[in-house]
């Protein structure tokens, strides 16, 4: 049998000896310091009695215990619908849950409308505290049993709207804080991984021992392609602590959660469903039942987000504008958390192609608009005409990021007939490779789709690679990008990472950063709309870096708290 989280007490010849209605009763001490016992264990207890509550609640009362009940049903009806609601509102599984009552028709009754629930009679009470099933976890805070007591107040408050949930939900005043230290919260995060079931989307698990799951946990959470977050909930009623979890994957490809877990403490405040449209309604592969619907068809209007929680994600009230690579996809996933609206201009991937925003020939496109010929060669290559256009130049203040690191990294092709050029990069292709240079067999025998394929068979034909990109000409793309910005307005534009910490094979790779950045400061220092982040501010060690562009999900957390703390 399963561990009891909820015993519900039937009082007549049960918790007491005597019937109150029939010559009164004899209190049983030991019953009431049984209760108290349980309920630093963390276990809770309620009542289903047929009786009047007037005449019940001054007895307990008096002796100090009417508080450690929760949810208590007391009235003449029968009790197997009774229980059955009880558990509903105590959001438990029925295996969880214990009734004792020393009538067998209660007991039959309670079965036939909770299968599942486990029962006892009168007979069972004496051995209680030692029964396994009870041992519980120490909670002599009673912390458990105040989280219930505020579910028994938002139940009555509930009533009084009960023609009106959404009317509830709104005078509820429920806020959300999303806390971004993961290690810092990592035992809760294990918690609710490994024991939340109902509202456990992905079923993914940890390992039980504790040592395993933190180092499996700090595995997964330390990627830059994942954005993670405990989720905190308070409302009028109480504070509710991290009640859920969610790590996601973000890359060309989109976003993906791997992990989604929430606490039923919050069931039916629409807080999963909240956080699920915050994150932009991401992939998410949900494995067996669950017991709220994401996809709801309106948007959770009655929840926001608490702006006095962590100063670094103080809410902004400007839009974010964000056009580079995936160094920016980390960082704008704390902005969709804080700021009104995204545009995201990120690197994607197309049919096998990686359409690279973070180079400047494609911020030169958003200025200068391929148009006829060029357009249909740049179309050959798997590009779209929306992707040379831009909202960094759009009017009003916003935070405008732009990331180029891409200059840095890919070999730049000249059209043989047309003289224009650009850059292709393949999903399967090393960084920096020379496509026209490179074996062609060996080369499709990396791509994964026809759509590529034929981009780069179009290429070898038609184009010559000319090398990277001079810097200079970086420089003068920022500057002429930047005139057209509005006045009084900035662009805040990521340095690349020059600090190889002894990775030599990183070396060349470094000084082509180091000449990227170089550029940058140019452009910084001939133009007051440009404002620069020195990304190495925020890496301390070897630790920090999976390769020299790429890094650990904290320098990115750091760099938004540094952003967001500095709005212009």
């Amino acid at each position: 049998m399963e561990n009891i989280r909820l015993i519900i007490w039937d009082l007549d010849e049960t918790f007491w000896e005597g019937t109150l209605t029939e010559g009164g009763i004899r209190y049983n001490q030991k019953s009431h310091d049984i209760v108290i016992e349980l309920s630093k264990r963390g276990i809770i207890n309620s009542i289903c009695s047929k009786n009047d509550l007037e005449q019940i609640k001054p007895i307990l009362s008096e002796r100090g215990l009417w508080e450690y009940f929760v949810l208590p049903s007391i009235n003449w009806e029968p009790k197997g619908q009774r229980i059955a609601k009880q558990i509903e509102l105590f959001q438990l599984r029925p295996e969880t849950v214990l009734f004792i009552d020393d009538n067998p028709s209660n007991l039959g009754e309670a079965l036939t409308f909770v299968p599942g629930i486990q029962v006892a009679d009168e007979k069972i009470i004496n051995s209680l505290l030692d029964d396994p099933r009870l041992i519980g976890k120490n909670d002599s805070s009673l912390s458990r049993l105040q989280q219930y007591k505020v579910l028994e107040q938002k139940h009555i408050a509930s009533e009084i709207h009960a023609n009106n949930p959404r009317s509830f939900l709104l005078d509820s005043q429920i806020v959300v804080e999303i806390d971004h230290d993961l290690i810092g919260n990592e035992d809760r995060i294990i918690e609710l991984i490994n024991r939340t079931n109902q509202l456990n989307f992905t079923k993914k698990r940890l390992p039980e021992n504790i040592e395993e799951a933190r180092l499996e946990l700090r595995r997964q959470v330390s990627p830059f392609s994942v954005q993670g977050g405990v989720v905190k909930v308070k409302d009028r009623y109480g504070d509710y602590g991290a009640v859920g979890f969610y790590l996601m994957k973000t890359d060309g490809y989109g976003s993906n959660l791997l992990h989604y877990c929430f606490s039923c403490r919050t069931l039916n405040m629409g807080v999963e469903a909240y956080i699920y449209q915050l994150l932009g309604k991401p992939k998410l592969n949900v494995v067996g039942k669950v017991l709220t619907d994401l996809d709801q068809h309106r948007p959770v209007d009655w929840i926001n987000l608490d702006p006095t929680g962590k100063t670094e994600d103080v809410i902004t009230t400007a839009p974010v504008v964000a056009r580079g690579g995936c160094d920016l996809s980390a960082i704008t996933h704390y902005f969709t958390l804080s700021s009104p609206s995204i545009a995201s201009e990120l690197v994607t991937v197309r049919a096998g192609i990686d359409i690279r925003f973070d180079h400047s020939l494609m911020l030169h496109y958003c200025m200068h608009p391929p148009k006829d010929e060029v357009l249909d060669e740049l179309v050959k290559l798997g590009y779209q005409e929306e992707d040379f256009r831009t909202k960094l130049d759009t009017g009003g203040p916003s935070i405008r990021l732009l990331g180029l690191w891409g200059d840095a990294n890919f070999q730049v092709y000249r059209h043989k007939r047309l003289g224009f050029e650009t850059v292709l990069s393949l999903v399967g292709i090393s960084w920096g490779a020379n496509l026209i240079a490179a074996n062609p067999q060996h080369v499709l025998s990396l791509l994964s789709s026809d759509e590529a394929r034929t981009a780069y068979e179009h290429l070898r034909e038609n184009y010559d690679c000319v090398g990277m990109i001079p810097f200079a000409k970086t420089r003068d793309t920022i500057l002429e990008f930047a005139e057209l910005v509005p006045e009084e307005e900035q662009i805040i534009i990521l340095m690349a990472n020059e600090n190889t910490f002894g990775f030599e094979i990183y070396a060349d790779d470094a000084k082509r950063n180091s000449e990227l950045n170089s550029a940058i400061r140019s452009a910084s220092e001939n133009s007051k709309k440009i404002k620069i982040i020195n990304t190495m501010k925020y890496i301390y060690g070897s630790g920090d870096i999976r390769d020299l562009n790429h890094f650990d999900r904290n320098v990115y957390h750091n760099i938004y708290k540094n952003i967001n703390g500095n709005l212009i």
